[in-house]
């Protein structure tokens, strides 16, 4: 529990100026004047950054003025302040240094080529910067940011995510709050009817989604069940470079081709069993309130404090996903949903819950009750607002305590490399533990649903 902002004496009696950069480039004509109304079908870490403005604005701003940079200010609402910017992080950099914010917050998301331009051009300008990690940074930028004044915190959000940077000394820096959501627009108003062969994904349609191990899993759920019916939510544009999409226009190719495979039927379209809507916005919530299991990312890949799966609590509706990353600390298996590895789990857990009205409406009760009593957007706006008053007042963030299904051996010697590290600066940049558990389990899921009958 966060302590409460009005209890801060100390805290300076004029406002701070917050910048928060969103990288709008991309979002096209997204309508994002109503964060109250739910995500319009924009990233999830643009609308996380929106409504971290928005909570601000409603529980501190008598002490901070949260402000957006961004390329787009018209699609914001209009009772938040903007700033225009045409670039990327360079020119968000000159505009702090020009508008004298006291922070930028934004995404650690600096190309390699350029991390040390970035953080020398931070300091030569004065800029103090709070990255917000979305995606888990490199080694070689978390050492960057280690080794800059310019850097004054990074805020992992989810609790799995910190564990996993926990071998690196950028944890002197490091602070741990979850992301702002706002449960009340996915909640049902009354009691729904679920439908019992509606099956939900949600995602972008890109690998490291993990769309196609669903769609590799879905074959033998309709030979089970051949009334299920699977409706995925999310496509390829929302981070397209310019590859040209297939002939489904749902993916760029050689991601679509991979998709063909499992779900074309004769005729080379989309089997009948299975509807691509695209993005959507706030009209997918009745969607996720009907269905009656919701799917997301199957194997967890980059995966820090996943929007779907607090949907998906919110809307009353059990969650299968990857038993791996942020859907440890956002899923009680078994509980509120199933946690899964591999193909073949997918296909079982998804025809268990088809199949046993019980347990599915049971779970999906529990996921209701269980995003009531966590989500609080006000709790988590008043621990951004200290974060910065302890970053005015010097004080320096404390290493939490090991989660309980951490594996103390692996904690034992994750502090001893983070110990050595802060010795011997070249060896900073080494893979951090978690990269080569991640291969290892990649190499096992292979093994098991490739090669063994």
């Amino acid at each position: 529990m966060p302590r409460q902002i009005l209890d801060i004496v100390e805290m300076s009696s004029s406002r701070s100026k917050i910048g928060f950069y969103i990288d709008s480039s991309k979002i096209g004509s997204r309508d994002l004047r109503h964060p109250e109304r739910g995500n319009p079908g924009v990233g999830g870490s643009q609308f996380v950054s929106l409504n971290i403005v928005r909570y601000l604005l409603a529980y501190a701003g008598r002490y901070v003025e949260p402000i957006i940079i961004t390329q787009n200010p018209e699609i914001f609402p209009h009772y938040m302040k903007c700033i225009y910017v045409d670039g990327g992080l360079s020119e968000v950099l000159e505009t702090a240094n020009r508008e004298q914010l006291h922070y930028v917050v934004c995404r650690p998301s600096i190309k390699k080529c350029g991390i040390e331009d970035f953080f020398s051009r931070a300091e030569k300008l004065g800029v103090r910067l709070v990255f917000r990690a979305a995606i888990t940074p490199s080694p070689r930028i978390l050492t960057a940011m280690y080794e800059s004044p310019a850097a004054e915190r990074l805020v992992c959000v989810g609790r799995k995510q910190y564990e996993d940077i926990r071998d690196h000394p950028i944890m002197d820096k490091t602070v741990q709050i979850d992301d702002i959501f706002d449960p009340s627009p996915y909640m049902p108003e009354a009691n729904i009817s679920k439908d019992g062969s509606l099956v939900v994904f949600v995602g972008s349609l890109i690998p490291a989604k993990s769309f196609h191990v669903l769609a590799e899993a879905w074959p033998e759920v309709i030979r089970k069940r051949p009334d299920a019916r699977l409706v995925v939510v999310g496509s390829g544009s929302l981070y397209a470079d310019d590859s040209p999409f297939g002939p489904w226009g749902v993916a760029d190719e050689a991601y679509e081709r991979r998709l063909r495979r499992s779900l074309a039927d004769r005729d080379g379209q989309p089997h009948s069993s299975v509807t691509f809507s695209g993005c959507l916005g706030a009209e997918k919530i009745p969607l996720l309130q009907k269905a009656r299991v919701i799917v997301a990312n199957p194997t967890g890949r980059t995966e820090t404090a996943c929007a779907v799966a607090k949907e998906a609590a919110a809307s009353g509706t059990p969650l299968i996903a990857a038993k791996e990353a942020a859907f440890l600390d956002l899923v009680q298996d078994g509980k509120t949903g199933i946690l899964i590895r591999g193909r073949k789990q997918l296909a079982k857990s998804i025809l268990t819950l088809l199949n046993d009205d019980e347990l599915a409406e049971r779970m999906g009760s529990n996921a209701l009750e269980y995003a009531r009593e966590r989500y609080n957007p006000g709790e988590n706006a008043i621990e951004w607002a200290n974060l910065f008053d302890d970053i005015d007042k010097g004080k320096n963030p404390e290493v939490l305590p090991v989660l309980e299904y951490s594996s103390y051996l692996v904690i034992w010697i994750k502090d001893i490399l983070r110990y050595f590290k802060i010795l011997v600066p070249g060896a900073r940049n080494i893979p951090l533990i978690r990269e080569w558990i991640a291969k290892c389990k990649r190499i096992t899921l292979y093994i098991k649903d490739k090669l063994i009958l």
